[in-house]
């Protein structure tokens, strides 16, 4: 999406046999790159794309660079710091930024700053998580004693979105302002 969520195009690079997106992450207006399985053989492969997403190309270089669970043995997290064995067997969800890597396991979410040991956020119903280029976390998650829909919490806030399907799939991102954007369903909105 070029406008805020309004519409959205399909990007998938379906022309190269991609198979599974394992991490996918944008760093300019029109430039993102992303570890997928690709072809028959589910290759992993880093994939990089200046084009909004019209052409991908190959970049190996992005392997080495980023964050995703070891499709070869999901209760590792592959790091540009090394592997890391998971706080549990199944982990999602996956984020690093600021020498913080999160994952989600079941409905909680643990931290690692010294990639040696994990700590749990103290959040129940975590159903999305993203990492700051800081290091700080900020969550979506179920909170229904507090709030009738999304909680976003960040590390100094939270904030209630009001009617969004905790049952649909769920992102959370910031935007170059540090301002939380959540997905959930068909919804698609800034949290303030």
């Amino acid at each position: 999406s070029s406008d805020a969520g309004a519409t959205w195009s399909d990007v998938t690079p379906r022309y190269l046999g991609i198979g599974q997106i394992l991490s996918l992450s944008p760093y300019t207006t029109d430039q993102a790159q992303m570890v997928a399985l690709m072809g028959a053989d589910c290759t992993l492969q880093g994939m990089r794309t200046f084009t909004d997403g019209e052409f991908w190309e190959p970049n190996d270089e992005i392997l080495a660079s980023s964050t995703y669970l070891d499709p070869a043995n999901p209760a590792v997290v592959v790091t540009p710091a090394g592997a890391l064995d998971a706080p549990c067997v199944t982990p999602a969800g996956a984020r690093a930024g600021g020498g913080t890597t999160a994952v989600i396991c079941g409905s909680e979410a643990s931290q690692t700053t010294d990639a040696a040991s994990w700590a749990p956020l103290d959040q129940t119903g975590v159903l999305a998580l993203t990492v700051a280029g800081d290091g700080q976390i900020t969550t979506a998650r179920e909170d229904a004693a507090s709030c009738d829909g999304m909680l976003v919490a960040e590390p100094d806030a939270a904030t209630c979105v009001p009617s969004i399907p905790t049952d649909a799939p769920v992102a959370v991102t910031l935007d170059g302002q540090g301002v939380p954007w959540l997905w959930a369903g068909d919804t698609f909105t800034a949290t303030r």
